[in-house]
């Protein structure tokens, strides 16, 4: 199972970035910009987490990594699951959750790209 994504993408590379911020924003994550030029990606209550482990549904608290870069001409947007956060706060119940929420993320990020005629692949890593 992936836990890096590489979208390589087309044009002009504030657009790119644009279309993948507002991607993830659509399905209720939140982006912000760190002091390293990367961009945590959030959803759900620390708090809710923490009282209902996995059982917090919506609430579940997710991290993940996004970065975007040159590379060799065109833009890339590295979508990153980092650690193994989720089984921590909800055992395997939350790692799986996390998982699914990682994955649900990357296939928004796909479409929203391809949907903006942006896209021009994509390398999974594990």
């Amino acid at each position: 199972m992936p836990s890096t994504y590489d979208y390589t993408l087309t044009g002009d590379p504030a657009v790119a970035h644009g279309v993948v911020i507002e991607g993830l924003a659509s399905i209720g994550h939140q982006v912000a910009a760190l002091a390293d030029g990367t961009f945590a990606v959030t959803r759900g209550s620390g708090a809710a987490t923490v009282l209902l482990g996995a059982f917090a549904g919506k609430r579940f608290h997710t991290k993940f990594s996004l970065q975007f870069f040159d590379g060799e001409g065109s833009a890339v947007a590295r979508f990153t699951r980092v650690g193994a956060l989720g089984g921590l706060k909800g055992g395997v119940i939350g790692n799986a959750k996390t998982i699914d929420v990682f994955n649900e993320a990357a296939r928004t990020i796909e479409t929203a790209t391809r949907q903006a005629g942006i896209f021009a692949g994509v390398t999974e890593h594990s």
